[in-house]
């Protein structure tokens, strides 16, 4: 718990990064040709909004956000 305190979008990331790299390695294996997943243009500014909305609320002193400090 101590790690997701002080890294949270790591910890929540791993996962995916690590899942997504052995399904590129598995097709890789297979002779295929690894794919990254293909996500909408509207995807990626959620993604940006929600790691930036995080930053700012990590670093705000809100009541709620304090164990989002690091």
């Amino acid at each position: 718990m101590a790690a997701a305190s002080s890294n949270l979008v790591l910890v929540a990331a791993a996962p995916v990064a690590v899942v997504l790299w052995l399904r590129a390695v598995l097709r890789a294996w297979q002779g295929r040709q690894p794919l990254l997943p293909a996500l909408p243009a509207a995807a990626w500014w959620g993604i940006g909004v929600a790691l930036a909305v995080f930053a700012l609320w990590r670093n705000l002193p809100v009541p709620l956000g304090e164990w989002l400090a690091p």
